[in-house]
């Protein structure tokens, strides 16, 4: 036995706990890193500028602000399509705007239940 048995598994326990918590990290900070270069682009392509909102427990990933209007874009920058619940969940967090103009922008397309949201509540899609 290299180690004993016990301390061979409690310490590759620990050492895939760190890994784990290292990907996390990892995976988080390309997000961010990914919605700040969305957020460049959407000011390319609207002219006016896009920052992250954070207030009071809502969290939005570009809002931009022109002609007295909000303008919110949802980022979903992930591997499955984004969903009718995740639409649901963007148009609690924008409820309080108000006029505002909303976007979504998915990496991975839209089920076919979210796609009828969109149209019905006249959510833009932005394709990049």
């Amino acid at each position: 036995m290299l180690l004993g048995g016990g301390d061979f598994t409690r310490i590759s326990t620990v050492r895939i706990k760190q890994i784990e918590q290292d990907l996390l990290k990892t995976k988080t900070e390309l997000g961010v890193a990914k919605e700040y270069e969305i957020r460049e682009r959407l000011k390319e392509m609207f002219g006016f500028e896009f920052n992250r909102y954070i207030k009071n427990n809502i969290e939005l990933d570009a809002l931009g602000f022109d002609n007295d209007t909000y303008h919110i874009v949802e980022i979903k920058w992930r591997n499955k399509a984004t969903n009718y619940k995740d639409i649901m969940n963007f148009m609690e967090k924008t409820k309080e705007f108000n006029p505002v103009k909303l976007y979504f922008i998915s990496r991975s397309g839209f089920t076919q239940q979210a796609k009828i949201l969109l149209k019905e509540k006249s959510i833009k899609i932005i394709k990049l």
